[in-house]
């Protein structure tokens, strides 16, 4: 191989490696660049300008935007569940919110109210809470449309989470809610202060004697075949703590008030 043949050949690597370097370059710069702008983006750029609300029978449109705190905050860093959390701890009603952002400074926020569901007694108390169990206010009797849970080991503070420290209570009343809703029982109290002798209350006018959780979806069955089968006009109690599925039955000792 001649010299010339030599040089060329050089040259063409030189030639090569100066278009690696530059695309390594290009792409370096351009990576750069796209962090810049997406710090940009979520910093500097994008403020929120005009915040609108609108869905809330509770608050008011001006009360939910004062409370977000969300003008000049970054358009694309608004988080509904940091924002939903926000809300609730100055207005628990507040149940759901939903975000919208329109390019390039408007947030629309859509708010859903938290209604009663049930209400847990502590130290001669109640405090309703919503289905997604957030605590929405203190009274001195049970709201009517509520029903009671009681539990040894609840606590409640307005605008937060209920916070049930023994996970068996709150796995087992979780399960009991669940059941009667699926069967349609209406419910006036569930007592687990007891594990070996879970109570509630239905239907406004049976006690259920439940004993264990063991079988509870089968025994709340059976209650609602009861249920169904026993003379409106009666009230009494229903016992089926005994239930067991090789002894499937329960009985009912009616109200001697009850017709």
């Amino acid at each position: 191989m001649d010299s010339n043949e030599i040089a060329k050949r050089r040259a063409m690597r030189r030639k090569a490696a100066r278009r690696k370097h530059l695309k390594v370059g290009f792409i370096l710069f351009l990576i750069f660049a796209l962090l810049i702008g997406a710090t940009l983006s979520v910093t500097v750029l994008f403020p929120i300008k005009k915040v609108v609300a609108s869905g809330s029978k509770i608050y008011s449109n001006e009360e939910i935007i004062s409370i977000s705190k969300l003008k000049g905050k970054n358009l694309f860093t608004v988080s509904e569940k940091t924002l939903l959390t926000k809300l609730q701890s100055k207005m628990p009603y507040v149940d759901t919110v939903k975000v919208k952002r329109t390019f390039p400074d408007t947030v629309t926020l859509k708010v859903t109210d938290a209604t009663e569901y049930e209400a847990y007694k502590i130290n001669d108390k109640f405090y309703t809470v919503s289905k997604n169990g957030i605590v929405l206010a203190e009274y001195n009797e049970k709201p009517q449309h509520t029903f009671e849970v009681r539990l040894n080991s609840v606590k409640c503070k307005i605008g937060n989470s209920v916070t049930v420290k023994d996970e068996k209570e709150l796995e087992i009343l979780n399960a009991i809610k669940t059941e009667l809703s699926a069967k349609k029982i209406n419910v006036d109290y569930i007592d687990i202060t007891k594990l070996t002798n879970l109570t509630v209350g239905v239907e406004g006018r049976f006690e259920v004697l439940l004993g264990s959780n063991t079988d509870i979806d089968r025994k709340i069955a059976h209650l609602n075949g009861m249920i169904n089968s026993i003379d409106k006009t009666q009230s009494g109690t229903i016992n089926l703590s005994m239930w067991t599925t090789s002894k499937s039955e329960g009985t009912f000792i009616k109200d001697t008030q009850s017709n």
